[in-house]
């Protein structure tokens, strides 16, 4: 560090993670401000409603909850946490968690799921998630973005089909699926 520089406090690095996220959001509404899509972060009252969404197919039920997930991520550790909600229409149609590994090479996205039945913004979900995440990634200076633990092949040939490739265990399950971020 040289004399014109200093650490950030708690305070400010919360702030300054903060303020990214912020960006995110209204870079992302003006995107996508045909669909009158609302970008945000995910309130408790979010995480509450996601958990009470009803899945006609077992495959697409998350295997994780919301308010646990939201607790984990408003926590010291989730200070540079990536998370979205969006809505449409007076209705919550995804959300999605991440964080950036310690060096902020990669931006892991660990949880997204959308509204399962009449969501205004269904076909547009990933793209939307996709591109704010790949705008916060590019403020941190990420390298790769990651989606971890994809619930199933027909995920995994969706996010394929994104341009993400799938990365395998020894017994030939999904673990993740990357791409990289061009500068």
């Amino acid at each position: 560090m040289n004399g014109n520089t200093r650490a950030r406090t708690y305070r400010e690095t919360i702030s300054h993670y903060q303020e990214l996220r912020e960006a995110v959001y209204e870079f992302s509404e003006s995107e996508f401000r045909e669909f009158s899509a609302k970008f945000s972060e995910i309130s408790y009252k979010d995480a509450v409603e996601a958990d009470a969404w009803r899945w006609n197919d077992i495959n697409k039920i998350p295997i994780w909850e919301w308010t646990r997930m939201y607790h984990d991520y408003h926590t010291h550790s989730g200070v540079k946490r990536f998370d979205v909600a969006i809505r449409a229409q007076g209705k919550l149609c995804a959300l999605c968690y991440g964080v950036p590994s310690r060096r902020k090479l990669i931006l892991k996205l660990h949880a997204l799921s959308r509204l399962p039945n009449d969501n205004p913004l269904g076909g547009k979900i990933l793209s939307m998630v996709l591109f704010a995440a790949d705008a916060y990634a590019r403020l941190i200076d990420a390298q790769e973005m990651w989606l971890c633990n994809p619930m199933n092949d027909n995920l995994v040939k969706l996010y394929e089909g994104a341009g993400f490739t799938a990365h395998y265990n020894n017994i030939g399950l999904a673990t993740h699926l990357s791409i990289r971020i061009n500068p």
